[in-house]
Formats: C-alpha cells, structure tokens, sequence
C-alpha cells in the first residue's frame, strides 16, 4: 500500500503547448487576413531575392532603360510590398485580440463566484489582456513571417547552388592579396596602396 503513495507535487500536470493548442482552437482567428499577409510575405521574400541581381546588374555597367526601370519597380514594389503587409498584419491582430477578448469574457462571465474568492481581479485582469496580445501578435506577425523567412532561406541556398558558390567552399571566399602580411606594411599607406594597385 505504502508504493502506492504518490509524493506530492508529482502528478503529471498538461503541458503547456497543449493548453496552448486548445486556446487557438478556442479563438476566432481571422485567417482570412492572416492568409493575405503571408501571402504578402512571401511576395517580398520573392522581391528580395530579385533586386540583388537588379543591382548588380545596373552596377556592372548595364545602363539600359529596361535595366534601371527594373530595378526601380522592384525597389518601388518592395516598398509597396512592406506597407501591405503591415496593414494585412495589424487587421489579423486586432481581429484576433477582440475575439479573444470577447471569448475571455464569456468565460469570465460564467465562472462560479469561489473562483473569484480564490484569485484577485487584478490577476485576470493582467492574464487577459498580456494573453490577449501576444496571441496578437503571434498570429498578425509571427505566422505571415516564418513561411516567408524559410521562402528566403531555401531561396538563398537555391541561388548559391546555381553560381556554385557556397560560403564553406575557398573559391567562393573573397580575396584579400591587397592586404600586407605585416604589421609594418599598415603603417605604410604608400605600401598598401601599391599593393592594392
């Protein structure tokens, strides 16, 4: 009998990502607003993957109309593409912050009057509206921006992969033969500029 006795403090409690899990499902999340501001953000991953080139393409020299009307409409789209997504991100999180307001509030409201006794109002108070903001947040801009930062990051490696340049790779690493080996020769302007002509 006496194995049987559990210590206090030992029961297994639920975890919390589950409790998190159960909240969201609880929440009226507007995912039509959030589709739109990933979708939006995966547009400016896209944009920010083409303007390098853009760029680089203006700065070796080629002047065309058609090259610089390029660059700049996607410099001009990029920027577009930021305002979207901020006002897409702010309407998701307000949405989802009055929903979760009004749904703490349902059951605030039928909770029975001990569990009020047992924990001060200033208590729920703070657990509504800190919770209330960061699910907020959690889904305006956490969720646009992860499938956009891993869009970035694929992406990346993507265009490495076409140039055969990788970062661990020695032919890819800049090369620094203007620099002096010494000491001395960074002391000597005269030197190095020499060297780097």
């Amino acid at each position: 009998m006496a194995n049987n006795v559990k210590p206090a403090g030992t029961e297994k409690k639920p975890g919390v990502w589950k409790s998190f899990a159960v909240l969201m499902t609880s929440v009226k999340v507007p995912w039509v607003w959030v589709g739109l501001a990933t979708l939006v953000s995966l547009f400016g991953a896209q944009l920010s993957l083409i303007i390098p080139d853009a760029t680089a393409q203006v700065a070796a020299g080629d002047v065309s109309m058609g090259a610089i009307l390029f660059m700049v409409g996607c410099m001009f789209l990029s920027a577009l593409e930021t305002s979207v997504r901020q006002i897409f991100g702010r309407i998701a999180s307000s949405k989802t912050e009055m929903n979760f307001q009004k749904l703490m509030l349902k059951k605030n409201l039928s909770l029975p009057m001990p569990f009020f006794d047992k924990n001060m109002a200033n208590r729920l108070i703070t657990r509504t509206t800190s919770d209330s903001t960061l699910i907020a947040e959690f889904f305006g801009w956490s969720v646009p921006f992860i499938p956009a930062a891993f869009y970035k990051l694929v992406g990346v490696i993507i265009i490495l992969g076409q140039y055969g340049c990788w970062p661990w790779k020695p032919s890819c690493s800049p090369s620094f033969s203007w620099l002096p080996s010494s000491p001395a020769g960074w002391a000597s302007p005269g030197t190095t500029a020499s060297r780097a002509r």
